[in-house]
């Protein structure tokens, strides 16, 4: 949205059918994230899917938002209705640099290596890794902003992928 305003904006993330959330918490919030965020959750609150990503542990999000009550009420809605998957410590991304770099140095190389590799892993990360429900297939609108913006300000334009 590059002329709306606030306002618009606001009306948009509540009433698209999924809004994704990505990476949350890997940049510096502004002051009014937390209640921004509070406001668009209360909005969507049993009436519109939101996934939301992060590598930053729950029990942060009162420190990094700097409002423990409204992060608070944000995950009391959010996890009543919510799945949490856990991925677990190890990043797939170092997982699949190390496999490249083996086959670059000429190490053992190839697809098979490379699989080998990426699923290895504790037994624990091999168990359950998460569990599905049965849900109903939905025409999905994806709307991304690419970061928060300055407290009052609005994202230049959505993101499409």
């Amino acid at each position: 949205m590059v002329d709306g305003t606030r306002k618009q904006f606001m009306e948009t993330l509540t009433t698209v059918p999924l809004l994704i959330i990505d990476d949350f918490g890997m940049r510096k919030l502004p002051l009014t994230a937390a209640e921004d965020l509070l406001e668009i959750v209360m909005r969507r609150y049993e009436s519109a899917s939101t996934l939301l990503t992060s590598n930053r542990p729950v029990e942060d999000w009162g420190k990094l938002l700097g409002d423990v009550a409204a992060v608070t009420a944000m995950l009391d809605r959010i996890l009543h209705h919510g799945h949490v998957l856990k991925c677990g410590p190890r990043s797939w991304r170092t997982k699949m640099a190390a496999a490249a770099e083996a086959r670059s140095d000429g190490g053992p190389g190839g697809l098979d290596s490379f699989r080998s590799q990426i699923s290895s892993g504790t037994d624990q990360e091999k168990q359950k890794p998460f569990e599905r429900k049965e849900s109903k297939p939905a025409t999905v609108e994806v709307l991304t902003a690419s970061r928060w913006s300055a407290p009052g300000s609005l994202p230049r334009a959505p993101r499409t992928r």
